[in-house]
């Protein structure tokens, strides 16, 4: 039997760049029953603009599942407080999207393409190749898995901040089986910048993932953020620590409740277990083998 597993095609003159693959695979779903699901990653740049697009489609229980997102890369201007570098857009239909848990925001597909670039990053060598197609398609799969009667739109913004700080964000609106709002972000501040042509390595790195959610269903609003592992301050041995959150319930068995915290919680308060998990503020530096340094803040 002949079979098409995938195919890749990559163009290169001087600036000009156009390259693309795809790849057949087999998953299974929670219940162990096999579907075969295709994938693709697709580039188009030049001196001035990328545009970069990963794309999922898959037929289970005889229903249609095809997921695609877009990134577009371009300097379109704005004040120097909202310089917009980039706009994202996408859409799933019959496809689920299980949000990230905060500290899973930095990779979740519709945030890592638009900041890391996954398509745009895609090697030459086809055996690598097909490997990162893997490793993507398997990733999205495991946030944006098929799923009968469930559709989401995405709109994604890149914007900078006094050449300072470097922001993507994205709005998810989920609907079909219930009607959800979340927002996904991540901020960057790296000083000194490279825009400011330094050779030096930075003196300190913060990048925030921020998280947010609506679900009228649930009658919960919620906004969480943390920094994440790339933080640090004079050394990178010098780790950042921290998060904040703000949860409401205004329907349902906790209905009146809400909490607001700036790094945990007093080490002798037991918070009830629909109280987020928030880590305390402060660093961890370890010097050397005999010299570490910790601080924390609540």
């Amino acid at each position: 039997e002949f079979a098409l597993h995938g195919l890749g095609i990559d163009y290169r003159n001087g600036p000009l760049e156009i390259g693309g693959s795809f790849l057949k695979d087999t998953f299974q779903d929670e219940h162990g029953v096999a579907y075969t699901a295709y994938a693709g990653m697709a580039i188009i740049r030049t001196e001035t603009l990328s545009l970069s697009a990963i794309g999922a489609y898959a037929k289970k229980d005889d229903h249609a599942s095809l997921f695609i997102y877009a990134v577009l890369n371009y300097p379109f201007g704005g004040p120097a407080f909202f310089f917009v570098t980039g706009l994202a857009a996408g859409f799933g239909y019959n496809r689920g999207l299980r949000k990230p848990t905060i500290d899973q925001v930095a990779a979740f597909p519709l945030v890592a393409e638009a900041v890391q670039g996954s398509a745009a990053a895609m090697p030459s060598d086809p055996t690598q190749r097909r490997a990162t197609l893997s490793t993507e398609l398997r990733k999205l799969n495991d946030f944006i898995p098929p799923s009968v009667g469930e559709n989401f739109l995405a709109v994604g913004l890149r914007f900078t901040s006094f050449e300072l700080l470097d922001t993507f964000t994205v709005l998810i609106v989920k609907f079909g089986a219930r009607f959800e709002i979340d927002v996904l972000g991540l901020s960057t501040l790296i000083v000194p910048t490279a825009a400011a042509g330094n050779s030096v390595s930075p003196l300190a790195e913060a990048q925030l993932a921020i998280m947010a959610a609506f679900i009228p269903d649930e009658g919960f609003l919620g906004v969480q953020g943390q920094l994440t592992a790339n933080s640090f301050v004079l050394s990178r041995t010098c780790h950042l620590t921290g998060g904040f959150a703000f949860f409401s319930w205004f329907d349902g068995p906790h209905a009146g409740d809400f909490v607001i915290t700036l790094g945990g919680y007093h080490s002798k308060f037991q918070p009830p277990s629909h109280y987020p998990v928030v880590p305390r503020l402060g660093l961890n530096w370890q010097v050397n083998d005999n010299l570490s340094i910790k601080a924390q803040g609540y």
